[in-house]
């Protein structure tokens, strides 16, 4: 059972009670993150490369002209953890770092999305696969934020968020598109995640990504009641995917944004990262949703053996860090399994 962490109150105070309740886990995910980032790195120590990556880019400025909630949140964690700041703002920076630091590390991510639209509800899931040094950090955050609604989220620890959903029935998913360009003055990819969780509405999660500036190249599944909105969005602005039919499928190559940066496109070819999201797209394709529930799109990401389920392995980029499947109808029903298939087991939450 993974650790589950509650918090309530302003951004400093729900940062604090996760610093504190996952001291432990924080420390140990900064090192195996210390340890990831500096193999083959000309930095000395992990707090030179946070220092680094913050000077060379605006990514902190921006959390703090359009989310400063979000940056007292980072700095509740930093001071619950007791952690530096620093380190605890740059491990907030994965997608950010990505793209800061291709070329050296060939641990890209490969997230598949699905979600169905019915008469009955919405359903929106999805497989996380994360660099394996990231294991035993998975955490679930339940959140109650002051003036805004309930959240349910799957983190890692000392990171404000992955993916999840709220109280006023919207669910969000995420799946990077690093071919696309990024903007260095940009907001980040955790804090665009929240700021559009925070929102209480799918048109005001669509309008609250179009609003900021974006660091790196993702796309934002949104599901509400009134069905499911498709957005990628980069340094270059935000396109939205028109996908046929009440299923949306979607993994890690664009579909609608042609914003691409064609050195990262290139190397993303090469490592055969490209050519793997097309195939996950094909076997999501392929699956029946016309009778599909929370159920069966579980069973779709426990199916051992399938491209969109990654276990940790020789000769692997990374592993199913966790997996959701959201439900928005009169109530909104979260189940989460913090970790691959076999690992953990699925956790339902009713929002």
């Amino acid at each position: 059972m993974s650790l589950i962490i509650d918090a309530a109150g302003d951004g400093r105070a729900l940062g604090r009670a996760h610093g504190e309740a996952a001291r432990p886990q924080v420390a140990a995910a900064l090192a195996a993150w210390s340890e990831a980032t500096l193999a083959g790195s000309r930095h000395s120590s992990a707090i030179d490369y946070a220092r680094a990556l913050i000077g060379d880019t605006g990514l902190v400025e921006a959390i703090s002209r359009y989310t400063p909630e979000l940056l007292a949140e980072i700095e509740g964690i930093a001071e619950g953890a007791a952690q530096p700041f620093e380190l605890i703002a740059v491990y907030n920076l994965m997608d950010e770092q990505w793209w800061y630091d291709l070329g050296g590390s060939d641990e890209e991510p490969g997230c598949s999305v699905i979600g169905v639209a019915g008469q009955q509800g919405t359903l929106l899931c999805q497989n996380m696969d994360l660099p394996k040094f990231m294991d035993g950090s998975q955490v679930i955050l339940r959140l109650r934020p002051e003036g805004g609604p309930e959240q349910v989220i799957l983190s890692s620890a000392g990171l404000i968020g992955l993916t999840g959903a709220n109280a006023a029935g919207i669910g969000i998913c995420v799946n990077t598109l690093l071919m696309l360009n990024h903007d260095a003055a940009g907001l980040p990819v955790s804090a665009v995640f929240r700021h559009a969780l925070a929102q209480t509405g799918v048109e005001a999660a669509v309008n609250a990504l179009a609003a900021v500036p974006h660091a790196s190249g993702q796309h934002y599944a949104i599901a509400g009641r009134e069905g499911i909105r498709s957005l990628e969005c980069s340094g270059g602005g935000s396109a939205e995917v028109r996908f046929a039919g009440p299923a949306m499928r979607h993994t890690n190559h664009p579909i609608a944004s042609r914003d691409e940066h064609a050195a990262q496109l290139a190397l993303l070819e090469a490592r055969g990262r490209v050519a793997n999201s097309r195939d996950r797209l094909h076997h999501l394709a392929a699956l029946d949703t016309t009778f599909a529930d929370a159920a069966r799109l579980r069973a779709w990401l426990d199916a051992p053996g399938t491209p969109i389920c990654v276990t940790p392995g020789e000769g692997r980029p990374g592993f199913t860090f966790g997996s959701i499947v959201i439900e928005v109808a009169e109530r909104t029903t979260v189940d989460i399994r913090p970790s691959f298939p076999g690992e953990s087991d699925w956790q339902t939450f009713t929002l």
